[in-house]
C-alpha cells in the first residue's frame, strides 16, 4: 500500500515493512504481495522464465528479464547482455515519468535487482546512490552493463559524474579469454 509520496520518493509498506524510494527493490516473495495505489511499473527478474505472478491493480507496465546472477561469465550460462540493457532503458525512458513507484525485483532482492535499481537512480535521479551497497550486493556484472548502455545512449555522461560508480569493480569487466575452451565460447 502506498502510505505517502514526497517528490521522487514515495514510502510503501509491504507485510509490515517500509520502503522509501522510486526504486523499489524487493525480493520475489515481497513482489508477489506488492500492492500500490499509485501509478507504478516493474521490472521482473527470474534465473530462468519463471516469472512471479505479480498483481496488475494500478500497475501501467512490466518489464520480464531473465538472466543468472552472475558477476563473471560461466560457460553454460548467458550473462545479463547488453540488449537486456537496452530493453530496461526502453522500458524506464517509457514509464518513468508516468510511474510513481518503479517496483524491481529479483529472487533475493539483493543482487540483480538492487544493481539494476542503483543504475536506474544513477541515470535518471543522478547524486550518490550509495545506499545501493549500504543495504545491498549490486550485481557489477549488471551495474557496469547497464551504465555502459547508458552511456551509449546518452542518458549519462560518467565523466561529468563526481560520483563516478565504484562497483564497475574488475569483476565486471570482460572476462578473460582463458576461461573459455573455444573462441565461440567466449563472452562478447
Amino acid at each position: 500500500m502506498l502510505i505517502h509520496k514526497d517528490d521522487d520518493l514515495a514510502e510503501v509498506e509491504i507485510s509490515g515493512r517500509r520502503f522509501i524510494g522510486k526504486n523499489l527493490v524487493l525480493s520475489v516473495s515481497l513482489a508477489r504481495e506488492f500492492q500500490c495505489e499509485k501509478p507504478w511499473s516493474a521490472i521482473s527478474v527470474a534465473t530462468y522464465k519463471d516469472f512471479a505472478h505479480i498483481d496488475g491493480k494500478y500497475r501501467i507496465s512490466l518489464l520480464q528479464l531473465a538472466f543468472p546472477d552472475m558477476d563473471l561469465p560461466r560457460k553454460g550460462w548467458d550473462p545479463f547482455s547488453c540488449e537486456q540493457a537496452r530493453e530496461v532503458f526502453d522500458f524506464t525512458e517509457k514509464y518513468w515519468n508516468i510511474s510513481e513507484v518503479f517496483m524491481i525485483h529479483c529472487e533475493a532482492g539483493i543482487s540483480r535487482s538492487a544493481a539494476i535499481a542503483a543504475a536506474l537512480h544513477k541515470v535518471y535521479i543522478g547524486g550518490d546512490n550509495n545506499k545501493y551497497w549500504k543495504i545491498y550486493r549490486p550485481n557489477a556484472l549488471v551495474y557496469s552493463t547497464l551504465l555502459k548502455v547508458a552511456v551509449e545512449r546518452n542518458l549519462w555522461d560518467s565523466t561529468a559524474d563526481p560520483d563516478t560508480p565504484h562497483s564497475t569493480r574488475e569483476t565486471a569487466d570482460p572476462a578473460p579469454t582463458h576461461l573459455f575452451t573455444t573462441e565461440e565460447e567466449e563472452w562478447t
